[in-house]
């Protein structure tokens, strides 16, 4: 009974403290992102999965008031029900709109479409920087009265944003949902996903810049842009001065004092994320060119500028941002993060990994770097396996002891590929060997400064000890460790072999496996092939013109649209100019044809250049032979009984028809049929 009664009391608390939040409500949204993907089930209806993430202020949240780090990945659910049981817009709500087949808007809760419970997490708690990170997902049945249609995700209001109006500005995202197919893929599109932080930290008088990350499952361009009318909602009307969004996701911002930006500056950066086809697919009823998108997603960021911002870098032999990594299922993903505190008096304490989908990512324990000062590393690992084929993002931040961030965060690219590989080496008693590698003649494909991991397998009666690079002309190669693993029912050593190239073309690399004993397998060598890089990224082709690249040599055609010429379609071509129409025709672009060569010009053909043959079977009226003679003119040879131009005077009305001459004493006076018709 007394527990109870504690418990009640204890509820009653944070129902106050979650009403005083409340009554707080505005200025506590820190932005986020919102996203979709489809899923076709076996039963012909169409699930949609929807990913919100959205960030607070520490406390203000869904997390709850007394959130901190040890919150990180636990449920927001009963939190989140106590502030929505004083207040249920307090977190925003959710809705959908679409178009009627009169062409009118209608907009519906999402309550309307039955959603299933949503589930959310912590996945960012900053301490120092007063902060919080939630991820929430949930579905519902596509509804039958729309093929397409938006989900938007509106609430009020903003953090007070300095330079934006101040306080009360009121948050709109929106991700566009279709169920058409497209044809290149023969189902639905797969939107683009993001998992950048929304809330960043520059320091005053710099350009600060921002990377959004994303991926693409059907790997289509992405291209991003500052979001503007309804998509930016109040920031569109608000708009953050001296930004910009590049179409490579790159945000540039120049928080100079000449530019209005002060020490504790905040501003909010609407994007739009969108997926454009490389070349032409037919997507439901449309053709749908590479100038138009498939689909589109919010990220919306919010940005202090600091006069003094000291904060944990990132530093070499750490990968570059967005270093791509190709993998095999069951390999494991594994690279080096260093990171370097320029303050004296702080140290790291911690790497913090987040993947879009959930991935276990771990860390080995921090250690100093023996060569430098106040740099710590650790390995940051992931095994994916088939069901996580496809494309991932895995995040990094630093944290020191004082509980600041990184004011980066390091992002890496990793797509999972199916294992394709079955070859066997010679099997010899006593004697390692290789299974399930590339035979000699399969071609491991990887792409230019991308580091590919492969798995190798060896049997082996004895304990493997070492797997050898003995022959490369790779840049740069390693064998990660040796463990036991249990494939198809039988025990085999494993490791994973990484290799990166700085040039494209075919190159080998050479290896053998030992045991414990000394004893090694017959050396193997895998045949690798380095794509260059995709030319058609840039999107070089101008003027909705098709980008078509050279897988082997990097090069590159622009296939133009018929009214644009040049490299990359550059060039409006007039085809009408010169007149290519001969006879006088009239030279048009406005519709299919070209050339319309007029009802009475005597002329047809695409260029006017055809004489039309202007023999008709009446011509001549039946009573003789037409012999087209030029340009809309005719002559006709007449049977004896019958004479002038078109043979159209009897000699003999009163015979009968069916003679062909009239009789002697019959014959009228003749009319000659020499001259031409004209027509």
């Amino acid at each position: 009974m007394k527990s109870k009664l504690l418990g009640s009391l204890c509820m009653v608390l944070l129902a106050f403290l979650y009403v005083d939040t409340v009554n707080g409500r505005y200025g506590n949204f820190y932005g986020g992102s919102l996203s979709n993907e489809i899923e076709v089930n076996d039963n012909g209806t169409t699930t949609i999965h929807v990913t919100l993430i959205t960030g607070w202020i520490l406390g203000k949240g869904p997390c709850g008031t007394g959130c901190h780090k040890d919150d990180i990945g636990r449920s927001t659910i009963p939190s989140r029900q106590l502030a929505l049981a004083s207040d249920k817009s307090y977190f925003g709500g959710i809705s959908i709109d679409y178009r009627t087949n009169d062409d009118v808007t209608q907009v519906r809760p999402i309550e309307d479409l039955n959603p299933t419970p949503i589930v959310e997490r912590v996945i960012d708690v900053s301490e120092n920087a007063k902060y919080e990170q939630e991820i929430q997902t949930f579905s519902f049945l596509m509804p039958d009265y729309a093929n397409v249609f938006d989900i938007n995700y509106d609430g009020s209001s903003w953090r007070n944003l300095t330079l934006q109006g101040g306080s009360g500005r009121k948050w709109h995202f929106q991700t566009r949902v279709s169920t058409y197919l497209r044809n290149d893929t023969s189902s639905t599109n797969r939107c683009p996903q993001s998992i950048s932080k929304s809330f960043y930290r520059i320091k005053l008088d710099e350009m600060g810049v921002i990377r959004i990350q994303f991926i693409d499952d059907d790997g289509d361009l992405i291209k991003c842009k500052q979001s503007d009318f309804v998509e930016g909602g109040d920031l569109y009307t608000w708009k953050p001065p001296n930004v910009t969004v590049y179409q490579n996701c790159t945000v540039r911002i120049d928080a100079t004092r000449a530019n209005g930006y002060r020490d504790d500056t905040w501003i909010a950066i609407p994007v739009t994320v969108r997926d454009y086809p490389w070349k032409p697919v037919l997507y439901g009823p449309d053709i749908v060119t590479s100038e138009y998108s498939l689909c589109s997603m919010s990220q919306q960021i919010i940005v202090q500028v600091l006069e003094n911002l000291t904060t944990p870098e990132f530093v070499d032999p750490t990968l570059e941002a967005n270093h791509e990594f190709i993998m095999y299922a069951d390999t494991t993903w594994r690279t080096e993060i260093y990171a370097f505190l320029p303050s004296e008096n702080t140290t790291i304490d911690s790497f913090t990994a987040f993947g879009i989908k959930q991935e276990n990512l771990t860390f080995t324990p921090l250690l100093d770097d023996p060569r430098r000062d106040r740099v710590m590393h650790a390995t940051v690992s992931w095994r994916p396996y088939e069901k996580d084929i496809g494309h991932h993002i895995a995040c990094i931040k630093a944290t020191d002891n004082t509980g600041v961030e990184s004011a980066e965060q390091r992002c890496f690219i990793l797509h999972v590929q199916a294992d394709a590989f079955n070859h066997t080496t010679a099997i010899t008693s006593g004697m390692p060997y290789f299974v399930d590698i590339p035979s000699p003649e399969q071609f491991v494909n990887c792409k230019l400064k991308t580091t590919c991991v492969v798995p190798l397998y060896v049997k082996c009666n004895h304990t493997i000890t070492d797997i050898h690079v003995n022959d490369s002309h790779i840049d740069e190669y390693n064998v990660g460790p040796i463990e036991t693993v249990v494939r198809n029912g039988e025990n085999f050593f494993k490791a994973d072999l990484f290799f990166a190239h700085s040039t494209h073309g075919q190159v080998k690399l050479c290896l053998y496996a030992k045991d414990i004993d000394g004893i090694e397998s017959e050396t193997v060598c895998i045949s690798i092939n380095i794509e260059p890089p995709d030319p058609c990224i840039s999107s070089p082709c101008l003027n909705s013109g098709v980008c078509v690249a050279d897988k082997v040599t990097g090069e590159y055609q622009c296939k133009c649209r018929s009214n644009f010429i040049g490299k990359h379609c550059e060039t409006k071509h007039d085809r009408c100019h010169p007149n290519p129409c001969l006879n006088h025709g009239y030279c048009s672009t406005r519709f299919g044809q070209l050339c319309y060569c007029g009802r009475n010009s005597g002329y047809t053909g695409k260029y006017c250049e055809i004489d039309i043959y202007d023999c008709k079977p009446d011509s001549c009226n039946y009573h003789g032979t037409c012999t087209d003679t030029g340009v809309n003119s005719f002559k006709c040879d007449c049977l004896s009984r019958y004479n002038g131009t078109t043979c159209d005077f009897d000699k003999c009305p009163s015979e009968d028809p069916s003679l062909l001459e009239c009789p002697v004493t019959s014959q009228n006076t003749t009319v000659s049929s020499d001259s031409d018709q004209g027509i």
